[in-house]
């Protein structure tokens, strides 16, 4: 339990020891990126829900978090802004820091949540293996009988889910 989520260090915790560890990776330079960027070690990159269009008023997904070798934010690409945001100097004004640290914490939930957890495991992974064990293995099949408290109720789970999540002004709709 993480009773504060807004510091440089709770992020730095979320990246690297919570939700975000799938999908932390080793920073690759691109050209043209901000000098600021020459320390970066790591990067949590969500900047493919930038790709995608909102309803007005929220403001689009998409957040690119880089961070030093000992795990520290050093700088956050934002897609809405289509800006890197840097940490303030002590005294500075944090605002604009704070809301690119949100717009990446929003982005990480939305992209867990929406493609790695619902379209990644749900709707590709355990539909693929639901569909292979009933329409190619016997009912006594011992991999079938292996896989099916694993699979118990997918198809149930996946329709409910297009139902509840995808319709139009729906959370995937967003």
């Amino acid at each position: 339990y993480w009773k504060e989520m807004r510091s440089d260090a709770a992020m730095s915790r979320i990246a690297f020891a919570g939700l975000g560890a799938l999908r932390v990776m080793p920073y690759v330079h691109e050209v043209g990126e901000a000098a600021e960027l020459a320390g970066a070690a790591w990067q949590h990159d969500m900047t493919f829900l930038g790709n995608y269009a909102v309803r007005k008023p929220f403001e689009r997904y998409g957040a690119r978090a880089v961070f030093d070798a000992e795990q520290h934010p050093i700088a956050i690409y934002w897609c809405e802004g289509r800006e890197w945001v840097f940490p303030p100097a002590p005294g500075g004004d944090e605002a604009k820091w704070a809301h690119a640290k949100w717009a990446w914490r929003c982005s990480l939930m939305v992209g867990t949540t929406v493609a790695d957890h619902l379209v990644g495991v749900h709707w590709l992974i355990a539909n693929y293996v639901t569909t292979a064990a009933r329409n190619k293995l016997s009912p006594t099949h011992y991999l079938r009988l292996l896989l099916k408290p694993f699979t118990w109720r997918t198809v149930t789970i996946n329709a409910g889910a297009a139902d509840s999540l995808c319709p139009k002004n729906g959370f995937v709709h967003r």
